[in-house]
């Protein structure tokens, strides 16, 4: 807007740079993060991609993608001693074979379902602490005031901000 004000005037045009914006964990959260296995920055993942994977950090390893693998690898090997006999059961088989994969792909998701109801409560936490560092969906800052920070913290507050403030890194700077 003011780039015709400093051409007038014969002055270079300033750098503009983007504010930082912040994001205070406070230490019990913190604690929290990490009693469930997750970090900061994971929090600013969707939702559905969060109950991934607190479930899966829970769970070992509930994909079937290998076992996915090894179905699609043994179908396609009778396929081929199926055509070497008659071509035309080529379709059957691929047929057979799609729907053994959707029975596997419906299993797994059940199994997810049920993972998800046995770690309602770890869900429920890490929803919590999402709403809590990121209120009504948008960001801490826009609704917590710096006020509330420093009363708890002092001066020792804006000394934490100014060791983390990387002004022309812009992006979220992450307090704890």
């Amino acid at each position: 807007e003011l780039k015709r004000v400093f051409h007038r005037f014969k002055l270079p045009m300033p750098l503009l740079v983007v504010r930082n914006s912040f994001m205070v964990v406070e230490e019990n959260q913190v604690k929290k993060l990490e009693k469930l296995d997750l970090s900061p920055a994971d929090l600013f993942s969707g939702e559905h991609t969060l109950e991934k994977k607190v479930i899966r950090l829970c769970a070992d390893d509930i994909s079937f993608e290998k076992e996915n693998k090894g179905i699609s690898d043994a179908m396609e090997l009778l396929k081929q001693k199926a055509i070497g006999i008659d071509p035309t059961l080529e379709q059957v088989f691929e047929g057979e074979k799609r729907k053994i994969l959707k029975s596997i792909n419906n299993l797994e998701k059940r199994l997810f379902k049920a993972l998800k109801l046995k770690n309602e409560q770890k869900i429920n936490q890490v929803k919590m602490l999402k709403e809590r560092l990121f209120p009504e969906g948008g960001l801490q800052e826009r609704h917590e005031n710096f006020a509330t920070f420093y009363e708890r913290s002092g001066v020792a507050f804006f000394d934490i901000i100014y060791k983390t403030i990387d002004p022309l890194k812009p992006g979220m700077n992450i307090l704890s």
